[in-house]
């Protein structure tokens, strides 16, 4: 993309810049291929005659450019290819003369040639217009950009030009720039595809997001960490983190702009390198295989979601003191082991669609409020009982589980809970009151039950209690004298 100033012709070799190098038969119309091309980027534009002749009459009204510049129109012959050939030639002919009669470069030709998709001066001033119409729609705090419109903002910044100069807001670079920097909500989306009909892959540009004082809320989505820079900003004032098809690792995001440092588990890292003001970070969507101890650098983080990516083990939660809310759904994790040491004082864990058997290591999350671990591959209501004693669970999702296939599956989940079953909801929905009567029959017997093995003593026992005479005391083992009372004397006499 050029970086020189496109607005003014003279400063640009048009000769190296435009190229009709085709034309095609499409539908019944011939199309001329233009090709624009700046340093190692460029682009093709497909126009009609038609659109040739709409140009040209918007230069001779605008710009008193000579009606006689462009070839005339023809109505027989038009589809020989001799001729085709020789309009293809002077069309080329035309642009450049155009381009040689204009002290400015005007919009209407940026338009033509696509300037506005690809050339970042036409980009930051098709950017002003679009930005004019938001705050006019009162969208003043939130906007969603490309990388390409990101690129030509900061190439734009880094030119000596200046950023003022016109009255109209549509077209005033500096307007554009402090709107950039007092937004507050922040959408970037990428793509790895090329970008229209050039040869830029817009994940391929630079990525700096120093631009951005004020942002509260970030999302990036399909981009390469690679390209990101000036996360300083952002890192001070985002409160929420949105990260998507993005990351195969955390470290390589929080860790970003941070030189020398690695996620090292004893790192102790300098308190420039916390985001310290974010309290939900979402990660679904992307391939993270392992929690790594940069994790702690979200050490405010309220809610975190790491959806749909690649885990197989959860480590380092134990650093997010202040974690409330935790998705861990769509991932691989087969097993839980002690997970009250690793999340503390979560009171919501969504862990459905994994591919666990057993909930035994939840048996300890006395904090824990709402547990989704529906499709998994829980079979048996045993595990169910490891849920118990979780005096604050109100809500159980056991969905597209093999229990659910047990008889009577939901009286038998509920009779686990005993006394609390109608403060249990599950599979969202509360016990209905023939269910609750169910667990309350099936808790009275279990109770009848408990106290009939009570009340069953040893045999020994019971005759004592029904006053049966004791048995007699042991005979004395061979060899050892017994002793027999003394006669008194009143016996000893008779």
């Amino acid at each position: 993309m050029a970086v020189a100033d496109i607005r003014r012709p003279e400063n640009i070799n048009i000769s190296q810049v435009l190229r009709i190098n085709s034309f095609s038969l499409e539908d019944g119309h011939i199309f001329y291929y233009i090709q624009v091309t700046f340093g190692q980027y460029y682009w093709q534009c497909k126009r009609r005659y038609s659109e040739f002749k709409t140009l040209h009459d918007k230069m001779i009204s605008d710009h008193r450019v000579d009606s006689d510049l462009l070839p005339a129109k023809y109505i027989f012959g038009v589809k020989n290819e001799a001729f085709l050939k020789k309009r293809q030639v002077d069309l080329e002919v035309y642009l450049l003369r155009l381009w040689h009669h204009l002290r400015q470069f005007p919009s209407a030709l940026a338009e033509f040639l696509d300037f506005h998709l690809y050339e970042i001066h036409f980009v930051t001033e098709n950017l002003c217009k679009l930005l004019q119409r938001v705050e006019q729609e009162g969208g003043r705090d939130s906007f969603s950009f490309t990388p390409i419109q990101i690129y030509a903002i900061n190439k734009r910044r880094q030119l000596p030009e200046p950023t003022f100069g016109s009255s109209d807001k549509g077209r005033d670079f500096g307007h554009l720039l402090d709107f950039v920097h007092r937004l507050k909500t922040v959408k970037i989306v990428g793509s790895e595809s090329l970008l229209g009909t050039s040869n830029i892959v817009e994940n391929q540009l630079p990525l700096d997001l120093m631009i951005f004082k004020s942002a509260e809320h970030l999302t990036l989505d399909q981009l390469r960490t690679t390209e990101l820079s000036g996360l300083e900003n952002v890192r001070a004032t985002v409160r929420v983190l949105r990260i998507h098809r993005t990351l195969q690792t955390l470290s390589v995001l929080l860790l970003r702009d941070a030189d020398g440092w690695f996620a090292q588990d004893d790192a102790e890292y300098p308190r420039c390198l916390y985001w310290q003001k974010i309290v939900v970070a979402d990660f679904s969507s992307n391939r993270i295989e392992v929690l790594e101890p940069s994790l702690k650098l979200l050490n405010n983080v309220e809610h975190l979601d790491l959806s749909s990516n690649q885990l197989r083990s959860l480590d380092h939660l134990n650093r997010l003191h202040n974690l409330q809310k935790l998705c861990l759904s769509k991932n691989y994790l087969a097993e839980l082991e002690d997970l009250h040491a690793k999340l503390g004082n979560v009171q919501e864990i969504n862990l459905s669609h994994n591919q666990l058997q057993t909930l035994k290591g939840l048996a300890k999350m006395y904090s824990l409020e709402s547990l989704d671990i529906s499709d998994n591959e829980i079979s048996g209501v045993a595990e169910v009982q490891h849920l118990r004693k979780l005096p604050c669970l109100a809500k159980l999702n056991l969905t597209s589980n093999p229990i659910t296939l047990v008889v009577d599956y939901r009286i038998k989940i509920l009779a686990c809970f005993e006394a609390r079953a109608n403060e249990v909801n599950l599979d969202g929905s509360p016990g209905t009151a023939q269910e609750i009567s169910h667990v309350n029959i099936l808790m009275a017997l279990k109770k009848s039950q408990t106290s009939a093995i009570h009340l069953r003593k040893r045999p020994s026992d019971v005759n004592v209690t029904m006053g049966s005479p004791r048995s007699s005391p042991a005979s004395p083992a061979p060899g050892h004298a017994v002793l027999q009372p003394t006669p008194s004397s009143s016996t000893a006499a008779t």
